[in-house]
Formats: structure tokens, sequence, C-alpha cells
């Protein structure tokens, strides 16, 4: 994917320097711009990573830097690109089971070792055998 960007600068070069999130740099030399004419600089970026970090700078996000024009550099691009955002898994929910109608510690201790059969003696292991299976106690107050 080719894509071109513009500074909304009144410039004729400028140059930014981005960091990326493992601490590597790049700069941007936006160039071809007029004064006179009141033409921004722009640049073409090819690569995906160099255009994935100006899109998630604050550049992008307080319209500094503009997107003008994207192009497919191979045909079919741009349909494999929405195909594999749109593929992308979801998180499963951590499945959860309420249990109520045990309200003291000395019930979820003898709910947690006769349904697990554990050996638990105090609330602390017992919760904890309890939230590695998504057991939640509503009506249990501490």
């Amino acid at each position: 994917m080719i894509k071109t960007y513009n500074a909304r600068v009144q410039n004729n070069n400028i140059s930014y320097l981005l960091e990326g999130k493992q601490g590597n740099q790049m700069r941007y030399n936006f160039t071809n711009g007029n004064v006179i004419t009141n033409k921004y600089p722009s640049i073409t970026l090819r690569n995906r990573y160099a255009q994935e970090l100006l899109e998630s700078s604050l550049l992008f996000a307080n319209n500094t830097v503009v997107l003008e024009r994207t192009e497919e550099e191979y045909p079919g691009e741009l349909d494999a690109l929405k195909k594999e955002n749109n593929e992308t898994p979801t998180e499963k929910q951590p499945k959860t089971e309420e249990v109520k109608g045990i309200r003291t510690t000395d019930e979820v201790i003898a709910y947690v070792n006769e349904r697990f059969d554990k050996d638990c003696k105090t609330l602390a292991t017992a919760m904890k055998h309890a939230s590695k299976a998504g057991l939640i106690f509503p009506d249990f107050n501490e």
C-alpha cells in the first residue's frame, strides 16, 4: 500500500522525528512544499511500519499530518488488508458462575472443599481455587 501524507504547515520542507514502542526512531522528511502558492509539504510511504507509526502519532491525531491519498501497490492488496483486519481474534470472556446463598467464610471454605475435593483451611486458599474455576460469591461479605 502506498500512502501519501501532507504536513499542514506553512513551510517548504519540514522534518519530524517519531519514536516507536521499542525505542527505535524514524525521521519523516516532508518535502516539495511551497509557501508562496500555499502548497503543503508531503511524503510518500510504502513501508507499513512507517505508515502505522505515523498514523498512531499525535501529529496525525491533531491533524497536523493528514492522509492525502492511498494507492494499491499490488492488485487486491486493499481487499487482503480488510480481510486481515476482520479476522483478528477476539478474546474470550472467562466463564464465571455465581454461587448464591453463601454468606460466611466457613460456608465458602466448605463449598470449595466439597466441590473440588480440596482440603482448604483458610479463606485465601479457598478463594484462590474459586477464582481459578470462575466462581463468584455475590452474597458473601467478609
